[in-house]
């Protein structure tokens, strides 16, 4: 049996040690929570009468253990498997020792004060290996189990594990060992042993060859030869059999061990990517062979060119295979690309063509699963991730998967034709949402390793011999980048909000002592800005519209914005309208875009006035709110990688921002049109920063209107490049810590704030919805 290293080590380690992370930052505190002396109380409260259950329990998870363990692997001749198991033994133990010395919490009889009594078992400390967080006794018998798993049988394995649980309780039976002390020994046992199966390798499973003719003469094919071929695409060992009549067969054989079924990592793939079902049902070796021949003989039955399946059946030692009929010839990958013409091409988009029409996904549809018979003809291989009565999600991924893998030999231009001639171009135009690196194997991206664009080229030779635009890319993963950097930057803003609010009953006193009147100042400031908007879209457009129909948009667009992603609502219902108006499409997407430039123009230019208003005047001398060097830097830090990640674009950028500055300018030259530009987007600066200050005169807040500006518009800038949604929480804990900056009271402050978004962001949110019904049924957009 020959070592390799198993991604799914790699995903144990990773686990392993943010469990164990965690429950060091909870044990840090020294404290036990009421739960986990409840969870003790209840194992160590059992009757007496189990102590001889515990005591033999007790001593797998000591050095016996250890020793024993390495001893029973030697007299197997396993001396490999015997110096793994002393060498992971040891290690955990020395791991879980020097984490006992550094977080310094003791076990449960320290606290006796609360546990009232602790039933303890008079043991000898080296029997038990201490006590402690985190468990040495549990961490050297979870590391010995994990160390042991690729050597023996999956029964034996499991019996490991049972036992592991088993020194778990008899810890807290006996007295010896909290609950969280067992969880961070059984972290450090895995880590342990994780990290060994990484650095040395784990046995493949693999049976060899006379044992694999065993089990094939017990299912009854007697085999006159039998000649090992390498290993398959997913890690299953393939041989060629020749029987006493000569006929060949192919062999793929699952070994005893086999962890191509990997629990963890398939848990990973179902949670970061939409749609994945196959992977925690199929965790049993035998019912994936079996599902890879029934896929296969249904795709067969439905005309397409498969292998015909012989056998599927478990051998004596636990192995399982799969017999097929051998067909001769070469898969896609081994055939040099002048070799691969038009019409083999075009007869491999048939067999798919034929695959689907009997809704059979294969989900592994790569060059490397396409075989060339003698006589020219493609076979489709390896149905074992195949799904049948699939949704046309997974079909179309099947054709993408296809096309990127041919366009890393033939290129994207012949990819995509052989695609469209063979399927149409409804099927291949359906299938573009999913032609994305997300939504291709790993295997077929690394096909096209240095290659960068091969896919976009690939998208643009569809669009382009289709002659329409490019279909918006599917949300292949439930895990986003932009979901991630969204939950930090929440984590940002509850990190700055926390130590500003201190005591709750100062916002609570805030709140009861308000002046309500001022509330409806707000009010009244927030719908100014509805006008003011209106008027400033008017004003970038040259020809006069209506101001009422405008306006009534822009409370339209407050509901709109809070249904869609990133603001794109609001835009598109503008242009919508402006082309109602009469606009020709590129002058309504010019104004719109007109509009922004002066609203950003206004924005900098009010920093620019109020700063230097300030400076005349002062602020007090209020200190800076804590976490402020953070904030600086987490601002650098999204400018810096706003540079890095937008420089790719400059020449998309730069185009569209040359015309508007342009715009801009002929606009300055017409004195009534620009009055309404600018005064329009002064007014929505003016009606929410004094919206804000009434919000705040409400609930007591002193800050000068200078003061409440510049805070203002710093929290603007934060929503500018915010990712969550409606720039919650970012904007937030900008406004309170500007605040706080200033000199208000934190109390004050927040209440103010949260009042501020109250009547802005979400009250709107009504009206925009009847306006929208208005603008609607006005077919005014």
């Amino acid at each position: 049996m020959t070592g390799r290293r198993h991604p799914g080590d790699f995903v144990r380690l990773v686990a392993a040690l943010a469990l164990l992370g965690l429950t060091t930052f909870v044990a840090r505190k020294g404290n036990v929570s009421a739960s986990e002396a409840d969870a003790f109380r209840l194992v160590n409260d059992l009757p007496r009468f189990f102590t001889v259950i515990a005591l033999p329990l007790l001593a797998l998870g000591s050095t016996v253990a250890i020793g024993g363990a390495a001893v029973a692997a030697a007299v197997q001749r396993r001396f490999r498997l015997a110096g793994e198991l002393l060498v992971a033994g040891g290690a955990a133990y020395g791991v879980a020792r020097l984490l006992q010395h550094i977080v310094n919490r003791p076990g449960p009889a320290a606290h006796i004060a609360q546990f009232h009594h602790v039933a303890q078992l008079v043991i000898s400390d080296r029997f038990t290996l201490g006590t402690g967080f985190p468990s040495a006794a549990v961490a050297v018998s979870a590391a010995l189990a994990t160390a042991a798993g690729p050597h023996v049988r999956r029964p034996v394995g499991r019996a490991a594990w049972a036992l592991v649980l088993g020194v778990a309780l008899a810890r807290m039976y006996a007295g010896l060992d909290l609950p969280l002390d067992l969880v961070a020994g059984l972290a450090v046992g895995w880590a342990v042993g994780a990290a060994l199966n990484l650095t040395l390798g784990t046995p493949s499973g693999h049976p060899s060859p006379a044992q694999v003719h065993d089990a094939l003469s017990a299912a009854g094919i007697d085999a006159a030869s039998l000649v090992p071929v390498g290993m398959g695409g997913r890690s299953y060992a393939r041989f060629l059999a020749t029987t006493d009549t000569g006929e060949e067969l192919f062999v793929k054989v699952l070994g005893s061990e086999e962890r191509s079924a990997d629990l963890l990592m398939r848990l990973w793939r179902f949670v970061a990517f939409r749609g994945v079902q196959d992977e925690l049902a199929f965790v049993s070796r035998k019912r994936s062979a079996e599902h890879e021949a029934l896929m296969a003989v249904v795709a067969a039955q439905a005309g397409v060119h498969v292998p015909p399946v012989r056998l599927a059946a478990r051998g004596p030692r636990g192995e399982v295979f799969l017999v097929e009929e051998r067909v001769r010839g070469h898969t896609l990958d081994d055939i040099p690309a002048e070799s691969i013409d038009d019409k083999l091409l075009e007869r491999v988009w048939e067999q798919v063509a034929c695959l689907h029409a009997a809704r059979i996904a294969h989900r592994d549809l790569r060059r490397h699963n396409v075989l060339v018979d003698e006589a020219g003809e493609p076979w489709l291989l390896d149905f074992n991730l195949a799904e049948a009565a699939s949704n046309p999600r997974r079909l179309h991924r099947d054709v993408c998967e296809l096309m990127v893998s041919l366009t890393a030999v033939v290129g994207p231009e012949r990819a995509a034709d052989s695609a469209l001639e063979a399927l149409g171009g409804d099927e291949v135009m359906a299938a573009m949402p999913m032609l994305q690196p997300l939504a291709i194997s790993g295997r077929t991206l690394a096909e096209l390793r240095g290659r960068q664009g091969v896919i976009n080229d690939l998208r643009n030779q569809v669009a382009d011999r289709l002659g329409v635009e490019h279909e918006p890319l599917a949300q292949v993963t439930r895990v986003r980048p932009r979901t991630l950097l969204a939950l930090a930057a929440f984590g940002f803003a509850v990190q700055l909000l926390l130590p500003q609010v201190g005591e709750f009953s100062q916002t609570v006193d805030a709140v009861t002592s308000a002046h309500w009147a001022w509330m409806l100042a707000a009010a009244g400031a927030a719908a100014v800005t509805f006008v003011a908007a209106g008027l400033a879209q008017r004003g970038a457009v040259e020809r006069r519209l209506p101001l009422y129909p405008l306006t009534v948009v822009q409370v339209a667009c407050s509901f709109v914005n809070r249904v869609t992603p990133a603001g794109t609502g609001g835009l598109g219902l503008n242009e919508r309208h402006l082309e109602k108006a009469g606009l020709p499409r590129p002058s309504a997407l010019a104004a719109i875009g007109l509009n922004a430039l002066a609203g950003a123009v206004i924005h900098a230019l009010g920093v620019a006035v109020a700063i230097a208003a300030l400076g005349r005047s002062g602020i007090g001398g209020a200190p800076l709110p804590r976490g402020w060097g953070v904030l600086v830097a987490v601002t650098v830090g999204f400018a810096i990688a706003g540079i890095v990640l937008l420089s790719p674009l400059r020449r998309r950028i730069a185009g569209p921002a040359r015309r508007a500055a342009g715009d801009l300018v002929r606009v300055l030259r017409r004195p009534w049109q620009a009055t309404q530009l600018f005064t329009g987007n002064l007014g929505v600066t003016l009606g929410n920063a004094l919206a804000l200050a009434a919000c705040l005169a409400a609930f007591h807040a002193h800050a000068g209107l200078l003061e409440v500006i510049v805070v203002y518009l710093g929290g603007s800038a934060v929503a500018s490049v915010s990712p969550t949604p409606g720039a919650l929480g970012a904007v937030e804990a900008a406004l309170v810590a500007g605040l706080t900056g200033v000199g208000v009271a934190a109390g004050p402050a927040v209440a103010g704030v949260l009042a501020f978004r109250l009547v802005t962001f979400w009250v709107p949110t009504l009206p925009g919805f009847l306006a929208f019904r208005f603008v609607r049924r006005r077919q005014w957009a």
